[in-house]
């Protein structure tokens, strides 16, 4: 059987943690380019996936597929309205109904966060040679705690214990 590898690159968000109200950031052009594209250029530019899908919103949906339809390997597809989980259950539903099997490497990005490269997609796509399942992290420099309901602090965290994780992500 052969191996497909598929990348995802979120772009549906709403940009509600950092309070946006006029733009999403991922249409915010910078050096004119919309941030997304940083993203997705990394990833074409790769040569690694046999199908790269763009999740967006509805309001910028046709928009982007007139954008990439001279791209065969691009897919544009609608995201969910509600979260994150659910833009990335849309691609992988699209990709089910598209036969891919179980044995696809599937590679999964935030498009707001356009300082990927070539690199780290290859080094997340061997790491699936080894491991289900991978996720890039760094250390927590900061110091932490854990509060209760009513914003208490409970106790001290070892920040040693804890990452933070972010994408692009990688599974089977």
């Amino acid at each position: 059987m052969i191996t497909k590898t598929v990348g995802i690159i979120l772009a549906s968000g709403s940009s509600s943690r950092i309070g946006l109200t006029d733009q999403l950031k991922q249409f915010y052009l910078v050096n004119n380019k919309m941030v997304y594209e940083y993203s997705l250029d990394q990833f074409l530019a790769s040569n690694l996936f046999d199908l790269i899908y763009l999740v967006v919103n509805e309001q910028h949906l046709e928009m982007i597929k007139t954008k990439h339809s001279d791209n065969h390997i691009i897919k544009v597809i609608a995201g969910s309205k509600i979260n994150r989980y659910l833009s990335f259950i849309h691609a992988i539903n699209d990709l089910i109904a598209s036969n891919y099997n179980d044995q696809t490497k599937i590679v999964v990005h935030d498009s707001a966060r356009p300082n990927i490269n070539q690199t780290i997609l290859s080094d997340c796509i061997n790491a699936l040679d080894h491991y289900q399942c991978v996720s890039l992290y760094q250390d927590i420099a900061s110091s932490l705690i854990k509060i209760d309901q009513i914003n208490q602090s409970q106790e001290h965290l070892d920040r040693d214990q804890i990452k933070m994780i972010y994408t692009p992500q990688a599974t089977w």
